[in-house]
């Protein structure tokens, strides 16, 4: 990543990414909750995306008070720049990963986003490959076998 010299850190273009999907999730999340349970002990298949929708946007909010905290309470600074490349390589990773996991499958296609995007971040390939493959088999384990939701499983089928 090249050096940014004395710029400031911006947190705004993160908060953004996690407040917009967060906001969306309460969104649908409370408007597809409604009547959807039928025993008051059941949580409903909208509970997940509830919290993670609360937690994004939280994370958000959270970001952007402590930036401006560590200003002392000044506002940071606007800058009109736009985005950076690894922002749009991110964003097109991102389209690639969710145009291939139908095809190929979670259990390839999120390794290989994940690995991909470690190497971008400049991530040692190993510990980008061992990250890579926790996070895939910690998801597989959580959602195959907690919340016994199937992931797409693409040639493997």
């Amino acid at each position: 990543m090249p050096d940014s010299g004395n710029k400031p850190h911006r947190p705004w273009p993160l908060a953004l990414c996690l407040l917009l999907p967060g906001a969306a999730a309460l969104m649908i999340g409370l408007i597809s909750d409604r009547g959807a349970r039928t025993n008051p002990n059941d949580p409903g298949p909208w509970f997940l995306p509830l919290i993670l929708g609360t937690l994004l946007c939280l994370g958000a909010l959270v970001l952007l008070s402590a930036k401006r905290l560590a200003n002392n309470g000044a506002p940071p600074p606007v800058d009109a720049e736009a985005p950076g490349p690894l922002t749009w390589q991110f964003l097109g990773g991102l389209v690639a990963y969710l145009w291939a996991i139908p095809w190929l499958g979670f259990l390839l296609a999120t390794p290989v986003f994940v690995w991909l995007l470690l190497l971008r971040l400049r991530v040692p390939w190993w510990q980008g490959a061992l990250a890579a493959a926790g996070l895939t088999l910690a998801a597989q384990g959580m959602f195959s076998g907690i919340f016994k939701v199937p992931l797409p499983a693409g040639i493997w089928n």
